[in-house]
């Protein structure tokens, strides 16, 4: 089972209740990852993707290849 959600930092402190399907496990893998830097670090490269020439091209070429689809009747 996997559980992903984001949680409050107190005092520089993560307090987490374990649902039932984790309780008494010997060991949990837990990854710490800051929700603020991942967003704009995404954002960013969304951001230099629009002006990527090769994403472009490859956005170009969905279009044209489902541009026949839009005048079929579905």
């Amino acid at each position: 089972m996997t559980l992903t959600k984001i949680y409050q930092v107190e005092n520089d402190k993560v307090v987490i209740d374990l649902p039932e399907a984790f309780k008494n496990k010997k060991q949990l893998l837990i990854t710490l990852n800051d929700v603020t830097d991942s967003k704009i670090h995404k954002l960013n490269m969304l951001k230099k993707a629009a002006k990527y020439p090769l994403f472009l091209a490859d956005v170009a070429e969905i279009n044209n290849e489902f541009s026949t689809v839009e005048h079929e009747n579905l």
